[in-house]
């Protein structure tokens, strides 16, 4: 069974590697990455993606999704 992540444990790591206060009213981005990462892909192979596809899928996420300006002016 592989580890999965959720919005508080992003937030959390948000929190110790940006010491200043980023105040983000727009969570739907890291909602969608958590999502995309707990997502099982069909593949023939196992039924399981690997935790290197979990680990992609989730810094891609992060990294293309931003938080909608009508929310949070950052």
């Amino acid at each position: 069974m592989s580890p999965y992540i959720d919005v508080p444990w992003l937030l959390d790591v948000q929190e110790r590697a940006v010491p200043e206060d980023l105040t983000v009213s727009d969570y739907s981005a890291l909602v969608a990455a958590v999502a995309r990462h707990k997502t099982r892909v069909p593949v023939l192979a196992e039924a399981d993606p690997d935790t290197a596809w979990k680990a992609a899928a989730l810094l891609h996420t992060v990294v293309s999704l931003s938080p909608l300006p009508f929310r949070n002016s950052l």
